[in-house]
């Protein structure tokens, strides 16, 4: 059963980076650490273990479970690679890490040498935080990144089910009933805001985007020569491949930079110039490609392609 009530942990997480040495590739020890984690559990043992989470700048994830019996510091990883990471603990009754985390604390960390601390509170939380501006994709769920600090500014670990979020437009981004959990639902911006109790977050930005992509193809259509008058045809890919292919062609001067049907059969003025055709995805009016097309005078050629 999922524990719907705050749980606040005793404790300090500390990140000891420790440079000394290095490795063989990095002699000075300043482009990688050795990263700790010490932590001081409750006296009634209520909480038996820790799954302690690092994932490096290159997206390496490093993991270990910790028992409040074990030696400290807690050694996560050798030769972390310096940089902003990303640092996860999650709090279990069990002994093996199993079942629902009671507690979580979730935060970026800026890994440098020698030392970095994650400071985690007993006190109540007294500030929840949004990151702003994040972004989400459509169609993907995602949860967003909060930072709960106590009055002294240190991390509060709390059940994140006792968060819940508020989006401005939930048409563009549908937030889950509790949690941190959204989904894009179509791409542009909105607000969002979480409490926590009686507290009540920023205004954090949200950017919810497609990440479709048009590429005018080939790469040397993008560059263009013609003579006046003279017509051409353009193609373009759209990426991912499941998304729909279809483009909307159009010429960026207008007509006086020449006409295009939507079949991407373009026909330069009767002016020399330089001039722009562009491709627009149907599906994200965001995601264009545009041609270069440098019209000079001479005799008009079919170039089609």
């Amino acid at each position: 059963m999922i524990r719907t009530s705050m749980l606040l942990l005793t404790g300090v997480v500390a990140l000891a980076l420790v440079g000394c040495g290095g490795s063989l590739g990095d002699p000075s020890g300043l482009l990688s650490a050795t990263v700790t984690s010490t932590i001081n559990w409750l006296p009634d043992q209520s909480l038996q273990s820790a799954k302690l989470i690092l994932v490096d700048k290159n997206g390496t994830a490093y993991s270990i479970i910790v028992h409040p019996s074990d030696p400290q510091p807690y050694k996560i990883a050798d030769a972390v690679p310096v940089g902003q990471a990303n640092f996860t603990a999650n709090f279990f009754t069990s002994t093996d890490g199993s079942g629902t985390p009671v507690s979580t604390v979730n935060v970026p960390v800026n890994v440098q040498a020698p030392t970095t601390n994650v400071p985690v509170s007993v006190k109540p939380p007294a500030k929840i935080q949004l990151v702003s501006p994040q972004t989400v994709t459509v169609g993907q769920q995602t949860a967003l990144v909060a930072i709960v600090t106590d009055a002294d500014g240190n991390f509060a670990a709390v059940n994140v089910n006792s968060i819940v979020l508020t989006s401005s437009s939930p048409t563009v981004l549908q937030t889950a009933s509790q949690g941190l959990l959204v989904t894009g639902q179509k791409s542009g911006g909105v607000t969002v805001q979480a409490n926590l109790g009686a507290l009540v977050s920023n205004t954090a930005t949200v950017n919810v985007v497609t990440g479709i992509a048009v590429s005018i193809t080939p790469a040397s259509d993008k560059l263009l020569t013609l003579n006046v008058g003279q017509a051409h045809t353009f193609h373009a890919i759209v990426s991912p491949a499941t998304a729909s292919q279809a483009v909307v062609w159009s010429v960026a001067e207008g007509p006086a930079g020449g006409t295009i049907d939507q079949s991407g059969n373009y026909i330069a003025p009767g002016s020399p110039g330089t001039y722009r055709v562009v491709a627009t995805s149907s599906a994200d009016s965001s995601a264009t490609d545009v041609a270069i097309v440098t019209v000079q005078s001479g005799n008009a050629n079919v170039n089609v392609h």
